[in-house]
């Protein structure tokens, strides 16, 4: 890999202690997974509610991505968690405006308190880098109600005037996470024009999914 490139990898756990089946056996099987490579520079993942869990995936990759953050948020944690083969020397997380409602216990994104988690990496070859995790707001989807999709809308908004400001203080960023929306959706434009950041799916596959 050319220095000035970065492997990264990003992936949804599905880790909520109680409500997600198999949660264990899962987090052992990514972990196990991770730990047979060492091509990632960078692994952002969602949904590792547990400390547990993180640390039993920040053990086995440890011999490569030495560095580590997991992320608190909200009531039950914010989920996010982020693993580096450089070094970390800073780190934030922002809880988004709008999360939700506590009387939707179902949901659960109040309780959790969706958020933007950051870290900055310094790189031997391209300084510091500021790379993005986050976990948007999931109900509403493009149909709504339109309650529901505001709160992603504003999720999206929040991130991309994060990403912006990383930006204008010289760093390199990189935004990754489950956004739960496509590349075609407003709350992804907003993020990609807002930042000025370009979409790696796109870049690679061309066209994007569809919805079902």
């Amino acid at each position: 890999m050319a220095e000035q490139e970065l492997s990264i990898l990003t992936l949804n756990c599905w880790g909520l202690k109680f409500v997600s089946k198999n949660r264990r056996d899962r987090v052992v099987a990514i972990a196990n997974e991770l730990s047979r490579t060492e091509e990632y520079d960078i692994v952002t993942l969602q949904e590792l509610w547990v400390y547990s869990d993180f640390e039993y995936v920040r053990e086995s990759v440890a011999s490569y991505l030495p560095y580590a953050k997991f992320f608190y948020s909200g009531a039950l944690g914010a989920g996010l968690a982020i693993f580096s083969r450089f070094p970390i020397i800073a780190t934030e997380i922002q809880p988004y405006s709008l999360n939700g409602a506590p009387i939707d216990v179902a949901g659960g994104d109040w309780f959790v308190g969706k958020a933007a988690a950051s870290v900055i990496i310094i790189h031997p070859e391209l300084g510091e880098v500021q790379i993005f995790n986050t976990h948007l707001y999931a109900k509403g989807g493009e149909d709504g109600p339109e309650h529901n999709r505001a709160h992603r809308l504003v999720n999206a908004w929040e991130f991309a005037k994060l990403a912006r400001r990383a930006a204008e203080l010289g760093r390199y960023v990189i935004a990754a996470g489950d956004f739960n929306s496509i590349p075609t959706t407003l709350p992804m434009t907003v993020i990609r024009e807002h930042a000025g950041l370009v979409d790696s799916w796109l870049t690679i596959l061309e066209s994007p999914p569809t919805l079902q």
